[in-house]
């Protein structure tokens, strides 16, 4: 209960910060246009690069910086958080930028990021 308060809380200041888009974690919203296959980057609020691939049902490669956080499943323009050893989510916010979250798996405190798509793919992205 107060793990999710507390994610409420972070979603919540982000989202009036501008660095994360117009859901909260793990509800998030269809665009009003579908989210673009291909490379997205951006930077983190801590100025770290943030990057990944988007193939239409998955997030790949997402990395932060030099960590390597994994791959999520998306659904209707986002996706929840996902969790290893770093947490991550996000959602689309138009159909090529995208806004999120990221922590240490272990950590309360969360980072907003924000990528815009830099690659358009032709339905496989490499």
């Amino acid at each position: 209960m107060r793990r999710s308060l507390i994610t409420a809380a972070v979603v919540l200041a982000l989202s009036l910060a501008g660095l994360a888009g117009p859901a909260q974690a793990g509800h998030p919203t269809r665009p009003h246009e579908p989210p673009k296959l291909g490379r997205y980057t951006g930077t983190d609020s801590q100025g770290h690069e943030v990057s990944f691939l988007f193939t239409g049902t998955l997030v790949q490669h997402f990395t932060v910086g030099h960590h390597h956080m994994g791959t999520a499943h998306v659904s209707h323009g986002g996706w929840s958080s996902t969790c290893g050893t770093w947490c991550f989510n996000g959602a689309w916010v138009s159909g090529s930028r995208v806004h999120g979250s990221w922590r240490h798996a272990g950590a309360n405190h969360h980072y907003g990021w924000h990528a815009n798509l830099q690659h358009i793919s032709g339905g496989v992205t490499h």
